[in-house]
């Protein structure tokens, strides 16, 4: 499947993913299979639907990376994220509250289990106007992702627990969804600076922190209001809540081990998706927030086996989505590797319409880790020219090509 504009959609052309609602995320406007005809494109024009990912023959391995049922599924994760932020503050029972969470997330990763090549975090389109549900969407299932892969990472650093808790993937995604949960609870003119200025240091906004862990005590697991409470803890000591040393000396955020390995994930999470979606009128591009993340400063944060495991989850370019490469021709991408993440195999392809017929179009493939004179200049329009990035030697993903969802054993 292909990743295209809708100006190039073409009657015939077969909707490969599902199209949700503009409006409504949570509701389905056309299911895949269904053929594109000259009604649907403008239909879609009117809803402002700016891309459509429609079925190519031939580029199979573009439709091992996504599925609709995956994609559902983190769509039901919207919804039960606009649920549960709005239901934090009624006192009703955790059973009420919780229970579809739970099911939710378990069906989730069920159905990961079972697409194993489609377990990715990939660019999406949704609406900026749902960007606080979707941000607490999104760091749920991308911690739900990285926590399916360092199972046996997250049994050694919970060794008093046995394998079940220990890698319990409903308690962290409950807290990775109310990470935030305490910026209801903070002045108007708090959150209007941080929108404008995002400055961490802010004791007023800070304070988020230990106002979600109040607001969640008693109501979630104790863990999962654990991971609230240090969600801003980062891997060199420089978070916060801070606290003095025991010498009695300057006050320090928790450091290291010393960070509770759900919260370390969802801080990585969090940094990731606020990059990606909170500092712009639209989603940067994946290649730009992953050459952030891994940059001297903003490296040191992170725990950097669960860095490494965020790079085997997240393509720098998703596959099948267009760039444009230095030569000016347009591609799509077709495989990705994450020890490489800049430079993925790609598609040329000059003319759409055999795709009208079900057929697939003359193409010619150009793998950039061997053609070194060629690099990716813009994505989605984007220019990312100044965004590529290699990888530090400590950083580097053990895995090859794609996401295997088989435990990542990376101590």
């Amino acid at each position: 499947m292909l990743h295209i504009d809708l100006k190039q959609t073409m009657p015939g052309m077969t909707i490969a993913m599902p199209i949700l609602h503009p409006q409504r995320p949570d509701s389905v406007l056309l299911k895949a299979g269904y053929q594109i005809d000259e009604t649907t494109i403008r239909r879609l024009n009117e809803l402002n639907q700016r891309s459509v990912w429609i079925n190519a023959p031939g580029f199979e391995s573009i439709d091992s990376c996504l599925s609709s049922p995956v994609e559902l599924g983190r769509r039901k994760l919207l919804q039960v994220a606009t649920q549960a932020l709005s239901d934090i503050h009624e006192p009703r029972s955790k059973r009420q509250m919780w229970g579809e969470f739970s099911e939710t997330i378990s069906d989730l990763t069920e159905t990961l289990m079972a697409e194993p090549t489609a377990a990715l975090f990939l660019e999406d389109d949704d609406p900026i106007e749902y960007r606080i549900i979707s941000h607490a969407a999104n760091v749920a299932y991308l911690a739900t992702l990285i926590g399916m892969k360092l199972q046996g990472y997250l049994m050694r650093q919970r060794k008093r627990l046995n394998a079940k808790h220990a890698t319990n993937l409903v308690t962290l995604s409950l807290g990775a969804m109310l990470h935030d949960a305490g910026l209801s609870r903070l002045n108007e003119s708090v959150l209007v600076k941080w929108q404008e200025h995002h400055d961490e240091s802010d004791p007023a906004w800070q304070k988020h922190v230990q106002l979600g862990y109040e607001l969640l005590s008693g109501k979630v697991d104790p863990t999962a209001a654990a991971v609230v409470l240090h969600h801003h803890q980062y891997f060199d000591g420089s978070g916060f809540p801070q606290k003095s040393n025991w010498d009695g000396g300057r006050k320090t955020g928790l450091k290291g081990d010393a960070i509770h390995v759900f919260a370390r994930i969802v801080t990585i999470a969090d940094q990731f998706d606020e990059l990606r979606t909170f500092f712009s009128s639209r989603p940067r591009p994946l290649v730009e927030v992953l050459a952030n993340l891994t940059s001297g400063r903003m490296r040191r944060r992170f725990d950097p086996v669960l860095l490494r495991a965020l790079l085997e989850i997240v393509p720098a370019y998703t596959p099948g989505r267009k760039v444009t490469l230095s030569t000016g021709e347009d591609a799509f991408v077709v495989t990705w590797r994450p020890t490489d993440p800049c430079r993925p195999k790609v598609v040329v392809i000059d003319d759409l319409t055999p795709l009208c017929r079900g057929e697939s179009p003359g193409h010619r493939f150009v793998d950039l880790a061997i053609t070194s004179d060629v690099s990716i200049t813009h994505s989605e329009g984007v220019d990312v020219s100044e965004c590529q990035f290699s990888l530090p030697s400590e950083i580097v993903p053990r895995g090859g090509q794609g996401l295997n969802v088989q435990a990542l054993d990376a101590a």
